[in-house]
C-alpha cells in the first residue's frame, strides 16, 4: 500500500533521477564518491523518500510476492531515463540497511569521538545476525563464522546451556560459564584460553573507522559477484546537529 499510493512528483521523479543515475554509474565504475545526503525542509519528506529509496535498492525485498518497482512502474513515462535507472539498479544484488540513528545510538554516544561508526557497525551486526546490543559479542561470533564454527558453538551452546544462543547473549555474564565451555569444545582452546578470549575480548575491544571498513569489505568479499551493501541511515543531520566531532566521524566512515 505504501508504494502503490507513493505519488511521484516532478520534484521526485527528478531526485530519483539524480540518485539512481550516480547509483549506478558507481555500479559500472567503482568510485570512492559514496555518500548521498538528503536535505530538505522538516516535514518535507525525507524519510518517506529514503524508505521508498531502500524498497527499490534492495534486490531482496518482495513486498506481497511482488518486487518493489513493480508498485511504481506505472508511474512513468514507458521509455522514461529514470525508470530505466531504477531497473538497472534493482537488477544487481544489492542489499539494504535502513536506519533510523537516534534509535540505534546509545543515549550518552553523541559525547564520543567514534559515535557514529559505532552505530554503523551495530546495524551491519545486526543485518548479519550477530549481536547489537554488545559489540565485542558480536566481534567473537563474526570470527567463529570466518572459521566456518558458528553454527557449531550455536549448537554446543544450547546443548551446555539449554538455552537458545540469541536469547543467551543478551545475559551473557549469566551465561558465561557455558559460552567458555562451548569455545572450548568447538576450537579446541583450553577452558583457560577461552575464558581469557572472552576476558579480552570485553575488555579491550574497539571499533575504528579503518577497522570497520575492512569489516564491510570482508564481508562484501563473501557476497556474489557485484554485490552491493547500501547503509541508508535516517535523521542524520537531526543527530549530528551542529556538533562538528560527530561531522567529522561521518565524513571519515564514508571515506
Amino acid at each position: 500500500q505504501e508504494l502503490d499510493e507513493y505519488v511521484i512528483t516532478s520534484e521526485i521523479r527528478k531526485n530519483m533521477g539524480t540518485f539512481f543515475e550516480a547509483y549506478v554509474k558507481s555500479l559500472e565504475q567503482p568510485t570512492d564518491q559514496m555518500g548521498v545526503w538528503i536535505s530538505g525542509f522538516f516535514g518535507s519528506g525525507k524519510s518517506h523518500f529514503l524508505k521508498i529509496l531502500s524498497y527499490l535498492i534492495d534486490s531482496q525485498k518482495t513486498v506481497k510476492g511482488r518486487r518493489p518497482i513493480s508498485f511504481i512502474e506505472g508511474k512513468f513515462e514507458e521509455n522514461d531515463e529514470t525508470l530505466a535507472l531504477i531497473k538497472r539498479a534493482s537488477e544487481q544484488p544489492n542489499q539494504v540497511a535502513l536506519f533510523n540513528i537516534e534509535s540505534k545510538a546509545e543515549a550518552d554516544s553523541v559525547n564520543s569521538k567514534s559515535a557514529v561508526v559505532k552505530v554503523f557497525n551495530k546495524v551491519l551486526n545486526e543485518l548479519r545476525g550477530f549481536s547489537g546490543a554488545n559489540a565485542w559479542i558480536a566481534e567473537m561470533e563474526e570470527t567463529l563464522a570466518n572459521n566456518g564454527q558458528y553454527e557449531q558453538f550455536k549448537t554446543a551452546f544450547e546443548r551446555i546451556a539449554d538455552l537458545d544462543w540469541v536469547e543467551g547473549r543478551e545475559e551473557i555474564f549469566y551465561n558465561e560459564d557455558s559460552v567458555i565451555e562451548a569455545l572450548s569444545e568447538v576450537t579446541e582452546m583450553t577452558i583457560e584460553s577461552a575464558r581469557h578470549f572472552i576476558e579480552s575480548g570485553e575488555a579491550n575491544y574497539e571499533i575504528s573507522d579503518e577497522s570497520f571498513a575492512k569489516k564491510v569489505k570482508r564481508y562484501v568479499d563473501q557476497q556474489p559477484d557485484n554485490y552491493h551493501l547500501a547503509f541508508l541511515a535516517d535523521e542524520m543531520g537531526q543527530y549530528i546537529a551542529d556538533n562538528g566531532q560527530l561531522m567529522l566521524d561521518l565524513q571519515m566512515v564514508v571515506e
